[in-house]
């Protein structure tokens, strides 16, 4: 199985006062370049057809030396805030995840003669609801486009852990608010890892698609540990395995006060001994 390989910024061979797209174009020019793996930068399914940018974009993870994530699969997209739509087969790509910052979207973006780059992502252990996710990329420049469950290329489990994958769409430029928010903020507000996402091509080394359906396998991940955690059950028992704590019972009220209670049994004695005495 494949692993994503971190490997150090590619040089640029042009003169310094030239800026990063001079160089990254000198330096191919070259034609020594590395080959190396490249894809495109937007979901499963997704195509960026033309674009002139898209050839360079292809090469951002490598270009800028970002720090990879792992090799992901996509399992099912998102169709409402508690369903998923599974898909029935083993796509036919799988999505290279790259750690990267707003400082990077940006040179990714000068690099690709100030095109903005199409699709950003989150990565997060849980799902969030639309909206969190809404919230997520408000006043950013980027708006909420799909979530996929997908799991990592790497985990060998017959049922993998599922992963999160949030995408989100650059606005229109007539769109863009007149202050944007930094997609860092985003990140830390979606408690995530900020990513540069990309389809590549599949090989022979891919793991085999999951076959446990796709409900089941979150169902067992998400599900069951929160009911065992609220109904703290007795493993096969079926018991609470805390007892409700015995409350004590409070002691009655006196009818009388103390003093007063005193003062009625006083008052009895005398009269009893003046009774005894006359019958005397």
């Amino acid at each position: 199985m494949r692993r994503l390989v971190a490997r150090e910024a590619r040089p640029l061979v042009a003169p310094p006062d030239l800026g990063l797209m001079e160089g990254y174009a000198a330096y191919e020019r070259t034609g020594v370049a590395e080959r190396h793996q490249s894809g495109t930068p937007a979901p499963y399914g997704y195509s960026l057809g033309h674009i002139a940018a898209n050839s360079v974009w292809s090469e951002t993870a490598h270009a800028l030396g970002l720090s990879p994530v792992g090799l992901f699969t996509v399992w099912a997209k998102r169709s409402g805030d508690m369903s998923w739509q599974p898909l029935a087969h083993a796509p036919n790509s799988d999505t290279a995840l790259y750690a990267t910052d707003n400082a990077s979207v940006l040179a990714a973006q000068r690099m690709a003669f100030g095109n903005p780059l199409p699709f950003i992502a989150m990565l997060t252990p849980t799902p969030l609801t639309t909206v969190a996710i809404d919230a997520m990329w408000s006043e950013t420049a980027y708006e909420p486009y799909e979530t996929e469950a997908v799991y990592r290329q790497d985990d060998a489990k017959s049922v993998p852990t599922i992963y999160f994958l949030h995408w989100a769409m650059r606005l229109e430029s007539s769109d863009v608010p007149s202050r944007v928010r930094s997609i860092d903020s985003a990140a830390a507000m979606g408690g995530g890892q900020l990513v540069f996402a990309a389809q590549v091509p599949k090989t022979r080394d891919d793991r085999a698609f999951p076959v446990t359906p796709f409900d089941a396998a979150l169902a067992t991940q998400l599900g069951l540990a929160a009911v065992a955690r609220e109904q703290r059950q007795a493993p096969g028992l079926g018991l609470l395995a805390e007892p409700p704590p015995v409350q004590p019972v409070a002691s009655p009220k006196p009818l009388l006060p103390p003093w007063l209670a005193a003062t009625a049994v006083g008052a009895g004695v005398a009269v009893l001994g003046f009774w005894f005495a006359r019958r005397s």
